[in-house]
């Protein structure tokens, strides 16, 4: 569980495998109404979160977007199947999943969490308790 938890960790601090594996996100993000700045922040963050669950925070920490920080926290509480502990859990139980299946899950999770969570967020952002 560490072990999965500090490879994440190594390749978000210390690599761009993240910023790479994300740059077609920016797009979108910056369709739905993101400037690119905070999108280049929010992209990696939305997919190191299957590493471990505390990571995220470390990537959209310094973003000046309270509404990017908020989506990026409700993604990141939606998932909640990460390798560093669940995934892990999942593959080594006696229901049968195996790693592929456990990346449907959590990918599919995060596409259903995101348009609920930025969704909320931008009424947040209406009616005042949010700052962009």
């Amino acid at each position: 569980i560490m072990l999965v938890g500090t490879i994440g960790l190594v390749l978000a601090d210390k690599t761009n495998f993240f910023q790479i594996v994300t740059a077609p996100m920016v797009p979108f993000l910056e369709f739905i109404g993101f400037e690119r700045e905070i999108a280049q922040y929010m992209a990696p963050s939305m997919i190191i979160g299957i590493t471990d669950m505390w990571l995220p925070a470390v990537f959209i920490k310094d973003c000046p977007s309270e509404l990017a920080r908020f989506v990026i926290g409700g993604l990141t509480f939606s998932q909640l199947i990460y390798f560093s502990e669940t995934g892990i859990i999942l593959m080594n139980s006696k229901i049968g999943f195996n790693f592929f299946d456990v990346m449907k899950i959590f990918f599919l999770r995060s596409a259903v969490a995101f348009p609920m969570i930025y969704a909320a967020g931008l009424f947040l952002l209406k009616i005042g308790l949010l700052a962009n």
